[in-house]
């Protein structure tokens, strides 16, 4: 679906709270703004080691947007380490 403005304005929230001024929030933020349409948000925890350097990442968010003028669906993946 299209997002409301309600949910834009809490995405825009969560987003800055996240990481304000980041790559990812950013181009995440510019998704929304040029009219793309959110078709999912998946949130869930990932407590697995990465690399065998003993990272874990906590807090995976996958957006999925839609662009019908292009055909296209874009995946923008976002962990907080």
């Amino acid at each position: 679906h299209k997002p409301t403005n309600e949910e834009l304005k809490d995405f825009k929230a969560f987003v800055e709270e996240e990481q304000s001024g980041d790559k990812i929030a950013t181009e995440l933020l510019q998704k929304l703004s040029e009219d793309k349409y959110l078709m999912s948000v998946i949130y869930y925890r990932d407590e697995s080691p990465i690399g065998g350097k003993g990272y874990q990442v906590y807090n995976w968010t996958e957006f999925y947007f839609l662009d019908f003028s292009k055909n296209e669906l874009i995946h923008i993946s976002y962990g907080k380490f």
